[in-house]
């Protein structure tokens, strides 16, 4: 078969690093094919080695642990039998982004120069070449605004069909920043189709995008608070939460969610931490002396509860109770892990990702 436009140049490169190789592509037909997907097999003498291949035109902007995951089922959908193993396709693979890939087993290719190919009789391993300058300077800046949008689109699928009007009051953005967005999002070739009618291509994709930018753009400028409760056991602090909170300042129910580690705990018994993380719809309470002898917690430097104050919006608090405590969208639980980046967080993360999918998968 020939090989298509858009993969040319990767396959170019491949034979760069194995010279001697006879490529042949294949495709595969059916609902749940890779874009741009399909097999290339390298043969040299009486050997030969297949890959199973995926190009995403964005790796340099997504979490690479949930685009390694899709491939992962992706494959395990098709046989694992379809090939010998995963070939992943950039335009720039960044090396930490590399090393991720590796440890899961999946080859790498860029056309910067970068490379991992285990072809069992060849072994090629090149990090570390940068582009010369930025991938997507056409495109819009993934700023505090457009993370705030794009994260309401996400976990509130009716949003996805309003006015912009509505998603600016959801997302506490200006009405132009949601069209630019819209129009950002369509020219990734993440969404398609006009207000009643938009949906969006692959989920996964995008997510993929925004929990890097959540980690980078919007959750470093969170404001935060750290307070210490007299109370130190994990279902005694819930329960003093979710009593006090609903009290609140007994004027209205403090809007509030686990996220982080407590939320993994909640949601697969993984991932036990000292220090609890939620988020509140405002911050102001927690400034209010008054309020924390009603919580039983007094401000510390480093206390044993971290509050964070999010998007004040119902997609958030129509949150998921698990023994009677609100949890914050998978989503933001995933994304608030990876921002915490220890070992167990990660791991955490990779525990919740398919639940986390299963909450965007929608069209």
């Amino acid at each position: 078969m020939q090989i298509p436009p858009a993969l040319k140049e990767y396959m170019e490169q491949m034979q760069n690093w194995l010279p001697t190789a006879s490529l042949g592509m294949e495709r595969f037909s059916g609902p749940n094919i890779v874009e741009h997907g399909g097999i290339v097999t390298w043969v040299h003498n009486d050997y030969s080695t297949s890959w199973l291949i995926d190009m995403k035109p964005h790796l340099a902007q997504m979490d690479v642990a949930l685009v390694a995951y899709k491939f992962r089922t992706h494959r395990e959908r098709l046989g694992t039998n379809v090939s010998d193993r995963l070939l992943l396709l950039a335009p720039y693979i960044r090396s930490e982004q590399g090393k991720v890939l590796v440890k899961e087993g999946i080859d790498y290719l860029d056309l910067q120069g970068n490379v991992h190919l285990d072809a069992g009789t060849q072994y090629i391993h090149v990090e570390g070449k940068r582009p010369p300058k930025p991938l997507f300077p056409s495109r819009l800046p993934l700023s505090k605004a457009w993370v705030k949008t794009t994260m309401v689109l996400l976990i509130a699928p009716s949003a996805l069909q309003a006015p912009i009007r509505t998603i600016a009051e959801l997302a506490g953005v200006s009405t132009g920043t949601v069209s630019t967005v819209l129009k950002d999002l369509q020219g990734r070739g993440f969404i398609t189709g006009s207000r009643g009618r938009r949906r969006f291509v692959d989920p996964g994709n995008i997510v993929s995008i925004w929990v890097n930018a959540y980690c980078t753009q919007l959750r470093p400028k969170m404001t935060e608070r750290h307070l210490q409760l007299r109370v130190t056991e994990k279902s005694e602090v819930w329960q003093t939460l979710e009593h006090s909170l609903h009290e609140g300042l007994g004027i209205a129910p403090i809007h509030w969610a686990l996220t982080g580690a407590d939320a993994a705990e909640l949601l697969n018994g993984h991932y036990h931490a000292e220090d609890t993380e939620i988020y509140v719809g405002s911050i102001a309470p927690f400034d209010n002396r008054e309020f924390y002898n009603t919580l039983g917690a007094q401000p510390a430097r480093r206390g044993n509860l971290t509050v964070i104050e999010v998007l004040e919006s119902g997609a958030i608090w129509a949150a998921t109770k698990v023994e009677g405590i609100p949890l914050a969208p998978p989503l933001l639980v995933y994304a608030e892990l990876k921002y915490r980046g220890t070992d167990q967080a990660l791991e955490a993360a990779n525990m919740i990702l398919p639940k986390m999918l299963e909450g965007v998968q929608y069209e």
